[in-house]
């Protein structure tokens, strides 16, 4: 028997196979596969790459949450989003920080170059956003550069 989990470090889906529920894994692939195919229709033709980019996102969180519902008898779902909130919010600032600094500061005719600066610069607001919030430390992020 599996003990409920305080909700580190598992993807709530790991859970569906060895708890004997296969079936409810199935139906949230099988559910993000119907789905991606049908907004992949309708968003590609209008927006291109940015509109698969987007149906890419429904997707994986229409399955998380479908695999955390399932899932939830084994887990601690307020746990686990508690312990996700910080990480979040850090990520949506630095997204908007990003996004508002090239959009509007620097303009780089080099796609290359731009992507690369682009994550470089995430990269270094996102780890001091972490750093400041106390989600992670700097031990944590020291592993980073090691093999």
């Amino acid at each position: 028997m599996i003990n409920k989990h305080k909700g580190r470090d598992f993807c709530p889906g790991l859970f569906n196979i060895p708890t004997d529920n296969v079936r409810y894994f199935t139906i949230s692939v099988v559910t993000g596969a119907v789905v991606s195919i049908l907004l992949n229709l309708v968003a590609i033709p209008f927006w291109g790459y940015r509109g698969a980019a987007f149906t890419l996102v429904i997707v994986e969180i229409i399955v998380c949450v479908l695999m955390s519902y399932y899932a939830r008898n084994y887990l601690d779902i307020i746990g686990l989003l508690k312990i996700a909130t910080k990480p979040l919010v850090a990520s949506v600032v630095t997204g908007t920080l990003v996004y508002l600094l090239f959009s509007s500061l620097l303009s780089i005719s080099n796609n290359l170059l731009s992507i690369l600066l682009k994550v470089i610069v995430y990269s270094i607001v996102y780890g001091s956003l972490l750093l400041l919030t106390k989600t992670t430390s700097h031990k944590e992020l020291s592993l980073l550069g090691k093999k």
